[in-house]
């Protein structure tokens, strides 16, 4: 069992040591050496200040130009593709705002924009199922992952030469494909006559 005075000392000696600890510190911390760190950390509070507000300056430059680039732009674009078929290809992992501003560019460019094809994710043919889709969409066979690829990216790019247009349907069929939405002024077609030749993508 602890003997009470020896308790009592150990507690003594803690208080003793913390009294101690406190007088050197005083002792050693000038009062010249506190007003140097009090006006340090004030130089960096200004510091920091100036930097937030230069930040915020830029990032409402950055907002100005934003504005103006989107105001501007349907401007800079006007006419440039009079006429022009033109067929928009995205993926299902483009942020839907994108394609629809990108759209209507195509559109205030003087495109005629016949359709929007989103292409499915599932197109890199992780799994059975969507290599199942795939060889629904291409034939002939084929089962490995490469080789329905690469023969996906031949009659994908054939069909939207205007060369297999069929392709792009059974592609939509298979679930590995799907239309976009239209924006004012586009002239959508269906996915058989999707991309004609000549036309843009």
């Amino acid at each position: 069992m602890i003997n009470f005075r020896y308790h009592l000392a150990s507690l003594i000696a803690v208080f003793l040591a913390l009294g101690l600890g406190i007088v050197a510190g005083s002792t050693f911390v000038s009062p010249e050496t506190v007003r140097a760190l009090n006006n340090s950390l004030r130089r960096i509070d200004s510091s920091n200040k100036d930097l937030q507000t230069q930040n915020d300056a830029l990032a409402q430059t950055n907002r100005d130009l934003l504005r103006y680039a989107e105001s501007s732009r349907n401007l800079l674009v006007q006419g440039r593709l009079a006429g022009k078929p033109v067929v928009l290809v995205s993926f299902d992992t483009t942020p839907g705002n994108e394609t629809s501003q990108m759209a209507t560019t195509l559109v205030a460019a003087g495109a005629k924009l016949q359709g929007t094809l989103i292409l499915s994710s599932n197109l890199v043919l992780a799994d059975d199922a969507s290599r199942g889709q795939a060889a629904t969409v291409v034939g002939g066979g084929l089962s490995g992952a490469e080789a329905l690829q690469a023969a996906l990216a031949r009659q994908v790019s054939d069909a939207l030469a205007g060369k297999t247009p069929g392709v792009l349907q059974r592609l939509i069929d298979a679930g590995l494909a799907s239309r976009g939405p239209g924006v004012a002024g586009d002239a959508q077609q269906p996915p058989a006559t999707l991309a004609t030749p000549g036309t843009a993508v």
